[in-house]
């Protein structure tokens, strides 16, 4: 007997087919998962995290449904651990799974701030960049040199603060800026560091405002980047065009400057000469090597662009770190002090009777301070700087405590959470 189909069918069951398939994916990706908050159709619970301190929402949440919780950002599966041991089981001992990162479409692909370990997923590039911080953080004699700088820099900071103590912050950022502006690419000269920290700052500034309602919707629907800029709400793109070459111009002119001060053979020990030395064949780099050798360096002066994803209900700020997260990080920790003269005592009179009146401490009495090395460990954990981390990004299914985690689920591990109750009661 012969069967034959006509082509309305075919395509009737083709379509009942696939119908089905994407039913079932759907069932799949939405049965058992971890607790979280309701949220609505399309917008999941976007409306649920402020644009200030969302990870203290986060750790609500994880007061009530524990420290594994569901929740979207529209269509894509968050997963927020909440706790030291949730966090340590996934992203440490599961690393493989858990070491991806989402794309940020207005940071990478209209900013331009790439390419930057810190969004890297595993592969050839990521490996390179490890492999050059790797080897210059972990080198003697390169930290023997930084710990010189980073002395004379505390030097002129103390003198400044002695000067006009009143201009704190701005003597904290530039003692940051200064610092890590002569590590990456081993400026000295006092005009072109403050003119460059001017520079950097100001980019990092309009980068945090660059992140408007509608510019953090791309990065969920990609389709936007087509939006003509004269269109109704496309006007993210003609700012992101103006500021992508400031992000330009403070990757370039600095790599610029050791290059010729290589040529010129006056270039000092930095990060930048350091990967250059490794990378270059015969003198010369390819225009993948310069882009990975900036990518990389402006990473280490600038830090972490991080907490990118979260920390502004749709997709957060921008942050930086090195210098921004370095100097915020200094900034608690005198707030702390200050909140706390007591401890501000004990540290005195463990420096009076170690180091003596006669001389200020320096990094080779570390070991002797464990006071005052507490002091610092206990201002990052009590206000971190960073209190949402860096989104991670699942690869593949999995299953931790009988839930169904999804391939593709961004993975936020609250750091807030350590400044709770239990962390403050330990004795």
């Amino acid at each position: 007997m012969n069967a034959s189909f006509d082509p309305q069918t075919v395509a009737a069951v083709v379509a009942l087919g696939l119908l089905c398939r994407w039913l079932l994916a759907l069932w799949y990706n939405t049965v058992n998962l971890p607790p979280g908050p309701t949220g609505l159709p399309f917008l999941g619970n976007v409306h649920q995290i402020p644009l200030q301190y969302p990870h203290k929402t986060l750790y609500e949440w994880g007061q009530r449904y524990g420290d594994i919780i569901h929740a979207r950002l529209f269509q894509k599966h968050v997963l927020v651990l909440d706790s030291t041991k949730a966090a340590e089981d996934l992203l440490d001992k599961r690393a493989a799974k858990y070491s991806d990162r989402p794309h940020f479409t207005l940071l990478e692909d209209l900013l331009q701030w790439k390419p930057l370990m810190v969004f890297m997923s595993q592969g050839e590039t990521f490996r390179l960049h490890r492999k050059w911080y790797q080897s210059f953080l972990e080198n003697r004699q390169s930290l023997r040199t930084y710990e010189s700088m980073q002395q004379r820099e505390v030097d002129s900071l103390l003198l400044a603060l002695l000067e006009s103590p009143e201009n704190v912050a701005y003597h904290l950022k530039r003692f940051t800026g200064s610092l890590m502006l002569e590590i990456a690419y081993g400026y000295t000269e006092t005009s072109e560091k403050d003119a460059y920290i001017r520079l950097a700052s100001e980019t990092i500034t309009q980068s945090l405002e660059a992140g408007t309602l509608v510019a953090s919707l791309v990065d969920f629907f990609p389709i936007l980047l087509y939006l003509p800029h004269w269109f109704p709400g496309g006007g993210f793109k003609s700012n992101a065009m103006k500021l992508h070459g400031r992000v330009w111009q403070i990757m370039e002119s600095p790599f610029r400057y050791v290059q010729q001060a290589i040529a010129c053979s006056t270039a000092r020990p930095s990060f930048t000469s350091f990967m250059i030395d490794q990378t270059a064949k015969e003198g010369q780099l390819t225009e993948e090597d310069e882009l990975n050798i900036k990518g990389a360096a402006i990473l280490m002066y600038s830090g972490q662009l991080a907490s990118y994803g979260v920390d502004d209900s749709l997709n957060g700020r921008l942050e930086l770190g090195g210098t921004d997260t370095t100097n915020t990080a200094l900034l608690t920790l005198l707030l702390a002090i200050a909140l706390h003269p007591e401890v501000l005592r004990k540290a005195q009179a463990e420096i009076d009777e170690k180091i003596g009146p006669s001389r200020l401490p320096t990094l080779e009495d570390r070991a002797s301070l464990p006071y005052v090395e507490c002091i610092v460990k206990e201002a990052y954990r009590w206000n971190p700087v960073l209190p949402a981390g860096i989104p991670h990004q699942l690869r593949e299914d999995d299953e931790y405590r009988g839930y169904h985690i999804p391939r593709g689920s961004m993975v936020i591990s609250n750091i807030w959470q350590g400044n709770d109750a239990g962390f403050r009661n330990l004795s």
